[in-house]
């Protein structure tokens, strides 16, 4: 659990830097759409004209308070074990067994996060997230097991030869968490936030398996020409408009094994039916006893 402070906003994510446990330094880590829009709603209401004014703080020290606190003391990081017990509760909501926590804390002793220092991470809530989400990272983003690491915190000499700091490697990566979006409405992912092209204007479009491209108010040819990294994939064109001419398969290079050992591996994008049974499942989730302690 690092404590985190904003350090940026970007076009379509967020940047916040933490300090490393006994290292003294900072680490920068760009998050997704989603969380950008978690992180930017709780620094507003931080800095919002208001309820901590009128507790008598300053803006400066309003700009300095952790973005995550003590319910009765905003200027507190909240305790690591009290997020553990409530990352608990929410796991047992949605359908964790007492024998899946006893499964993961085997992990956590076969198997130890190590942090940037070496020591190993034994909280059970914290490495249940972070595996689901290293797994998910690694096999629907496609992303560098090195560069997980670095988000993660974990000791990797691979990291040491990248400049996290730099804009184009934190836009990269912020790209690639896109690649598995988690909810459409907060994605940047491009078939959910569709492609408005520019007459006469050629648009690069690469590393995502699925795209959505809309004309805009006036209508507008696009010539489009695709190609696989797999040889046995297949390109699917579905339009409600006009279609000019039929596509023209070709044949590239051929594929072989040895090619492949270095692709990332990009999930495709989730259907409209899953999104809404995910929906329909989390709605069945009973959260009234924290709605009864707020009002307590």
């Amino acid at each position: 659990m690092k404590r985190l402070f904003l350090l940026a906003r970007a076009d379509f994510f967020i940047v916040v830097f933490y300090p490393p446990v006994g290292s003294g330094l900072f680490g920068v880590v760009p998050f997704q759409g989603l969380v950008k829009e978690f992180m930017v709603h709780r620094l507003d209401v931080l800095l919002a004209v208001g309820y901590l004014r009128s507790l008598g703080y300053s803006s400066e020290e309003i700009a300095e308070m952790p973005l995550v606190s003590y319910p009765d003391d905003p200027c507190r990081y909240a305790d690591p074990s009290s997020l553990s017990a409530f990352v608990k509760e929410l796991l047992q909501l949605c359908g964790f067994q007492k024998a899946d926590f006893q499964l993961i804390a085997a992990l956590t002793r076969r198997e130890p996060d190590l942090d940037s220092d070496g020591v190993p991470d034994t909280d059970v809530s914290a490495y249940a997230l972070r595996r689901d989400w290293a797994g998910r990272a690694i096999h629907l983003c496609g992303m560098a097991s090195a560069d997980v690491d670095y988000l993660m915190g974990h000791k990797n000499s691979d990291t040491k030869d990248k400049d996290y700091t730099n804009y184009d490697v934190q836009s990269d990566i912020a790209r690639q968490l896109e690649r598995h979006p988690f909810l459409r409405e907060y994605s940047r992912h491009p078939y959910y936030n569709a492609i408005c092209p520019v007459p006469g204007k050629t648009i690069d479009l690469t590393g995502y398996s699925a795209y959505r491209i809309t004309a805009g108010k006036e209508p507008i040819e696009v010539t489009l020409r695709v190609a696989t990294s797999e040889s046995g994939n297949r390109v699917d064109f579905i339009t409600d408009g006009t279609v000019i001419s039929l596509p023209e398969p070709q044949t590239g290079a051929k594929d072989a094994p040895r090619l492949r050992e270095n692709r990332p591996a990009i999930s495709p994008v989730t259907s409209s039916d899953k999104y809404q049974k995910w929906i329909e499942e989390a709605e069945q989730i009973d959260i009234s006893k924290w709605n009864d302690k707020k009002e307590e």
